[in-house]
């Protein structure tokens, strides 16, 4: 049942990680395609709500910069 729901789940990234295998024109796997999604969501969050405070603005651009570097260091 787990192992169901889990495969059920990880569906939709599989699907991601085809289209970005074919942009990069390179397979990827489940782990990279996480870490490029959570780069775009960070780079969303930073740059979409204009009505943030500072340190709400401050913790979205770690955020990004850990991203950006964890699929540095997976690509």
């Amino acid at each position: 049942m787990k192992k169901k729901t889990i495969n059920m789940l990880n569906t939709p990234l599989k699907f991601i990680g085809e289209y970005y295998s074919h942009v990069l024109q390179r397979p990827i796997n489940i782990i990279q395609t996480k870490a490029i999604t959570e780069a775009q969501i960070a780079f969303l969050t930073t740059i979409l709500p204009l009505d943030y405070n500072l340190a709400l603005r401050s913790l979205a651009c770690a955020w990004l910069i850990i991203a950006l570097r964890k699929c540095k260091r997976l690509l």
